[in-house]
């Protein structure tokens, strides 16, 4: 279990394959993943989660994109305005 989070991670296997396949790392790197690591990898998939938002405009997100929607939810918890108003308030 990472300290990041409370509770140990919930990855699906087609949340492995995905992770394999778009950043080359196996289900035992990404179970072996330090803090750092895992806050690189919830990093790599807002990259993804927001290139696929900016080329979606008005139409739904490619699979590609509700994948990393749901390993940045999966990592960090979903986003919501009280987190937003809270980091603004720090900012």
């Amino acid at each position: 279990m990472n300290t990041l989070v409370n509770t140990p991670l919930a990855f699906k296997d087609k949340d492995y394959s995905f992770i394999e396949s778009e950043f080359g790392l196996s289900r035992e790197t990404v179970n072996a993943l330090s803090d750092d690591g895992l806050v690189d990898l919830y990093e790599k998939c807002c990259e993804v989660e927001i290139d696929e938002t900016s080329r979606a405009g008005d139409r739904s997100l490619t699979e590609r994109g509700d994948m990393a929607v749901r390993l940045v939810n999966l990592i960090h918890g979903p986003y919501d305005s009280t987190e937003y108003d809270r980091e603004m308030a720090l900012s």
